[in-house]
């Protein structure tokens, strides 16, 4: 696993379910901008960094510590999912709003429609009980009655209906397939787009705290294999070039280089070359001691020997440390955890 990559898809993740969050903070409490600002930032970093602590420490941490952490980090993301369904929301009321208005302007027409067709039913109706001479009285009552105004406005309310439907079915093509899913399953669009943002809200935040850990686990991975390459060059006794590849960078240079020099000087023993001191083949014995904080006892009973004075004159410098002793502790410090083998096939 790509450290780098989880780490962007976290931070990609982290970062909107964030930004949704604050925006939906600065909505709610509009007095304080900044404070808000700043205390919703803060709750998201801590959320993060309360998830990494947990997740590296979770033998070493107590009970009850456990549970508290897990109350706090529930809570906030409680917090963050309501911010992040308000924000969506928001965000697809402003999206549609000009589909709801041209919605809801068809709705009133069609109310004003029917009421000026029943009034010009009522006027029809009324004048029928007129005889038939009276044609003029006829034309007068439908004068004062307003009865033309009223035919010509219902066919202006045509017109505009006309306009504003086909205005209507341009603006719902452009709102995104939630209409079309609306129509397929035969719901309503607001209840489409209820459903539509739960699930986004579920997933949102438990896809952050997974990636969260995911990235707290490939940066440890990496720590580990960076660690078990220092190791390998100690215990394979040649930390430098083999097979025309490189060891990877330690950080610690200073230690790289008396790996290096011990390790060059082990190696002619190792030739059958004499060795110039007991100090020459026992600088390994110490970087390795220095490393891993082995003592006198602790390297006595890895190498095999019974006697922990004999290991404190290897330690002292006093005598040379046997070459099968050697062996044995580099074989130890093989199969340390989190330590793997550099060789000249990898």
């Amino acid at each position: 696993m790509n450290k780098f990559l989880v780490t962007a898809a976290m931070l990609l993740v982290f970062g909107t379910s964030a930004y949704m969050s604050i925006y939906g903070l600065t909505a709610v409490f509009t007095g304080a901008f900044i404070l808000v600002v700043c205390m919703g930032a803060g709750m998201e970093l801590g959320k993060v960094l309360t998830i990494v602590h947990l997740h590296r420490n979770w033998k070493r941490t107590r009970f009850f510590s456990k549970c508290f952490f897990i109350m706090v980090i529930g809570a906030l993301t409680l917090i963050t999912s309501a911010e992040i369904m308000g924000f969506l929301s928001q965000q697809h009321t402003d999206a549609t709003r000009d589909l709801m208005a041209t919605k809801s302007e068809l709705k009133s027409l069609d109310q004003e429609a029917g009421q000026l067709r029943f009034q010009i039913a009522v006027i029809d109706q009324t004048l029928e009980g007129l005889p038939a001479t009276f044609v003029t009285k006829r034309f007068r009552e439908r004068e004062a009655a307003g009865y033309t105004e009223k035919q010509n406005r219902v066919l202006e309310i045509s017109r505009k209906q006309s306009e504003l439907k086909t205005r209507y079915i341009t603006n719902q093509a452009y709102s995104g397939p939630i209409f079309a899913a609306s129509r397929i399953m035969n719901m309503d669009e607001q209840k489409t787009i209820s459903i539509f943002i739960l699930v986004l809200v579920f997933v949102l935040e438990p896809l952050s705290i997974g990636l969260t850990i995911a990235t707290s686990s490939a940066w440890q991975i990496g720590r580990a294999a960076k660690t078990g390459q220092k190791a390998a060059g100690i215990s394979a006794g040649i930390p430098a070039v083999s097979g025309g590849q490189k060891v990877a960078k330690t950080g610690n240079r200073l230690l790289l280089y008396e790996i290096k020099k011990a390790a060059k000087k082990t190696a002619n023993i190792l030739a059958g070359k004499p060795a110039e001191t007991a100090k020459t083949i026992n600088h390994e014995l110490r970087v390795i001691c220095k490393r891993y904080n082995l003592d006198a006892k602790k390297v006595a009973g890895i190498t095999g020997r019974s006697k922990i004075k004999t290991v404190e004159s290897w330690m002292r410098n006093d005598v040379a440390i046997p070459i099968k002793a050697l062996r044995l502790l580099r074989n130890w410090v093989k199969n340390q955890p989190n330590i793997r083998m550099v060789s000249a096939g990898n």
